[in-house]
C-alpha cells in the first residue's frame, strides 16, 4: 500500500454521494478512527466487516465503496502510527465555510464515538478516568453549533483550530494507550 496515497475530504464525499451510505466523510473518517483506537491489533478486514455490519449497506454497495474504506482504514492506521503525529481528523478545507467545518466537527465526533463503541472489546473492563473524560468532551463536541455572529469570526476560527488540535492530540493520546 502507498501511504502517500491520502484520503481528501472531497474525494470522500464524491465517492459516497452516489452510495446509500448515510455518513458524512467526517462522520467515517471519525467511525474509522475510533474502532482503530481501541483495537488497533485488528486487521483491516475484520474491522472492515464490523464496519460493514454498521454501514448496513448491500453487497453491491459494500463492492463499490470497498476500495476507498480500505484506504481509509489503511491510511487512518498509518496516520495514528506515525512517530511525526500526522494524524489528523478528516474535515473539510479551511476554505470552506466555518459553519460547514463546525458540523462535519461535530460529525466526526458521532462517528468517533460510534467507532470506539463498536470496536471496544466486549471481555474490556471498565475505562480509565482518563479515557471517559476525553470521551465525554467528545460527545460534548457532538453538539457543537454551527449557528454563529459574523462579528465573531476570527474569536471561532481560532476556537475551531483549538478543537481540531484537541481532537488530533487527544485520539493520538488514546491509541498509543492502547498500543502499549
Amino acid at each position: 500500500m502507498d501511504f502517500s496515497e491520502k484520503v481528501e475530504f472531497d474525494d470522500l464525499q464524491n465517492r459516497l454521494m452516489h452510495t446509500e451510505v448515510l455518513q458524512s466523510p467526517a462522520e467515517l473518517h471519525g467511525l474509522v478512527s475510533g474502532m482503530l483506537c481501541c483495537r488497533p491489533e485488528l486487521e483491516t478486514e475484520r474491522l472492515l466487516a464490523d464496519l460493514w455490519i454498521q454501514l448496513d449497506l448491500d453487497p453491491v454497495e459494500l463492492h463499490e465503496i470497498d476500495g476507498i474504506l480500505r484506504l481509509l482504514f489503511d491510511s487512518v492506521r498509518h496516520a495514528l502510527n506515525d512517530s511525526d503525529f500526522i494524524f489528523y481528523p478528516l474535515l473539510p478545507s479551511d476554505e470552506e465555510d466555518l459553519s460547514w467545518r463546525t458540523e462535519c466537527l461535530g460529525g466526526w465526533c458521532q462517528g468517533f464515538l460510534s467507532g470506539y463503541g463498536l470496536g471496544t472489546d466486549p471481555d474490556r473492563g471498565p475505562l480509565d478516568d482518563e479515557t471517559g473524560e476525553i470521551l465525554k468532551n467528545f460527545y460534548e463536541f457532538t453538539k457543537i453549533s454551527s449557528v454563529y455572529d459574523d462579528e465573531d469570526i476570527e474569536e471561532l476560527e481560532a476556537d475551531y483550530f483549538e478543537l481540531v488540535e484537541f481532537l488530533k492530540v487527544t485520539v493520538i493520546h488514546l491509541f498509543l494507550d492502547e498500543t502499549e
